[in-house]
Parts: structure tokens; sequence; C-alpha cells
């Protein structure tokens, strides 16, 4: 496996399903763009959308690629491939998902091979 990003975070209880169907339809349905974008704002409303928006323009909407998500509870995490910037990413993804009701949020570079 290359190189990746890693988003992990604890989500509300009420929450727990519009993850599970969020991250189920990037990983199983590669919807990226627009209908990930309509779900987002859907559940986590519209600043959520707006800075969304502006990341998805920034890096085009492969950038949620999932190579891998797994859900433990009330704990979500997911992998997308990195890029050369891995920095930059980290922070627009950063930026989106500190706006959603979620807690413990970390987003970090795995290095291939770990």
């Amino acid at each position: 496996m290359d190189n990746r990003v890693r988003v992990a975070f604890r989500c509300r209880p009420d929450d727990q399903n519009a993850w599970k169907t969020i991250f189920t339809g990037l990983f199983e349905r590669n919807e990226m763009g627009m209908v990930f974008q309509d779900r987002m704002l859907e559940h986590f409303g519209e600043k959520v959308d707006a800075r969304l928006e502006e990341v998805l323009e920034a890096w085009g909407a492969d950038m949620m690629y999932l190579e891998t998500w797994d859900q433990n509870g009330e704990f979500f995490s997911f992998e997308i491939p990195a890029v050369d910037d891995e920095e930059a990413l980290m922070e627009d993804l950063h930026s989106v998902f500190v706006l959603c009701p979620v807690s413990e949020l970390v987003v970090e570079y795995v290095p291939d091979g770990e």
C-alpha cells in the first residue's frame, strides 16, 4: 500500500448511521463529488458543506477515494492516498471534519509499509 492520510474520530451516537452511509457510499459505490457533498450537507449543515466545497475544488473529487474505512462503535476511521503536499491535504481535511460534530479527531500521515 502506498503512502496514505488517515482520518479518525469519535462521532455522536445519533450520527453513526449517517457516517456509515457516507463511508459505504464512498468505498463501495465511489460516490465522490456531489453525492458525497450532498450527504455531508444533509447531515452536518451548511458550514461543513461550504468548506467541503472549497476543499473538493482545490483537490478534486477523487481526493476522497477511500482505500479503507472502519467502524468500531462510535469510532470511525478512513484512509485516502497521500499526495505530494500531504501537509496541506491534512490541514484541509482537518478543516472540514473539525466542523462536524465529532471528537478525538486525528488526521495523520501513514507512510508506505505501516
